[in-house]
């Protein structure tokens, strides 16, 4: 929730976004201990590394029915996750999220969109600006995507084929997902497999 804050939320909104931030930080503490446990070689700082990620990852398991439950208790939360999840590569946690964290969709152009995601080119390069955890989403989606027989995997192809590196094609193949999404927010229709103009 960085670059643009979302103005005066309501109750729902505000709980679903407390608990998608503690979610992230769950998170973030077990790449942390990960790193820590392969970094040991001490067998008791290697069992408490374990146990700290168990505990962590059943909490994270907890939250994600919470995210879940919240973004479905938002205004229209229900819906706009159906339809978020039409798209290959959108499950419940990444629809959670942009409920979440990138209300706007459906409610932008295709390029304030792709900005606000962090997903906008800028000077030839990938903007860093706009909401780094739904940029984050958005390019674990894409990866997702890719592997589905429905994705987008002819497009990411063309692009390494033009040359392009693996992750400048996976993060044009993320902002190409957020314009469809956008589209399909705008238009209150799910992912018909039409194609969209660009990625």
């Amino acid at each position: 929730m960085s670059d643009n804050p979302h103005s005066d939320p309501d109750p729902a909104t505000r709980r679903l976004r407390a608990l998608a931030i503690r979610r992230r930080q769950i998170v973030e503490i077990v790449a942390l201990e990960r790193a820590r446990l392969a970094r040991s070689r001490d067998p008791e700082i290697v069992d408490s590394c374990r146990d700290v990620i168990a505990l962590l990852r059943d909490r994270r398991r907890i939250l994600d029915a919470q995210v879940r439950e919240a973004a479905c208790a938002t205004e229209d939360g229900a819906r706009r996750m159906a339809l978020l999840q039409t798209l290959p590569g959108v499950g419940l946690d990444v629809a959670a999220e942009l409920v979440a964290e990138l209300p706007e969709l459906g409610a932008l152009h295709r390029g304030a969109i792709a900005s606000l995601a962090g997903l906008a080119p800028h000077g030839g390069q990938q903007s860093a600006r706009g909401r780094s955890c739904v940029r984050a989403a958005l390019y674990a989606a894409a990866m997702a995507n890719l592997r589905s027989p429905a994705g987008f995997r002819a497009e990411y192809l063309a692009l390494r084929e033009a040359g392009k590196p693996r992750k400048v094609a996976v993060v044009a193949i993320a902002r190409k997902m957020v314009v469809t999404l956008n589209a399909m927010m705008r238009e209150g229709s799910p992912w018909s497999g039409a194609p969209t103009q660009g990625v």
